[in-house]
């Protein structure tokens, strides 16, 4: 009796996507930067077949998906204390200059004061970095279906509905 192995799949057994070529095919599925039609194109694979292995895998996807993102997260945090601490060793070489001019004699006044200013700013921008100043806060206000006239008309009183009474 023979075995037909492809019969009620249309993935043969000799096609089907294994080993190192399934991993990296999960991979791209996970990133999601290129179509299964790409992807088919380059794995040398149908589209449909590829939307099957994407069905069929989809936890899996699933699972390296937040695998990915974990790490593009870390590599996003890390560029962000890289670029931090860059910042901060170019705010101190520029306080450091900025020391080393305002210890000479002759400076004068407006230009010393210039220099302090500046200092202070850097100290100050240096401290918002580091997190010791609380962060600026933008508020904003609702008001509530306040209605302002027009300018240069009498004030009215104007209820939501905007029904409105002289005052």
């Amino acid at each position: 009796m023979a075995l037909d192995i492809g019969k009620g799949d249309r993935t043969s057994w000799a096609s089907r996507i294994r080993g190192e070529e399934r991993i990296a095919l999960v991979d791209d599925l996970a990133r999601g930067d290129r179509t299964h039609a790409q992807l088919a194109e380059e794995y040398g694979r149908s589209p449909d077949a590829i939307h099957q292995f994407a069905s069929r895998n989809s936890a899996e996807i699933a699972r390296r998906r937040a695998v990915l993102q974990g790490e593009l997260g870390a590599e996003t945090a890390e560029k962000w204390i890289r670029d931090k601490a860059q910042l901060v060793d170019l705010y101190q070489k520029h306080y450091e200059d900025l020391e080393a001019a305002l210890s000479d004699p002759a400076l004068s006044d407006n230009v010393r004061l210039r220099y302090i200013r500046e200092a202070d700013a850097l100290l100050h921008r240096v401290s918002e970095l580091m997190g010791w100043l609380p962060s600026r806060t933008q508020v904003q206000l609702d008001m509530g279906g306040v209605k302002l006239p027009p300018l240069g008309t009498k004030w009215v009183q104007v209820a939501v509905d905007g029904s409105g009474a002289d005052s």
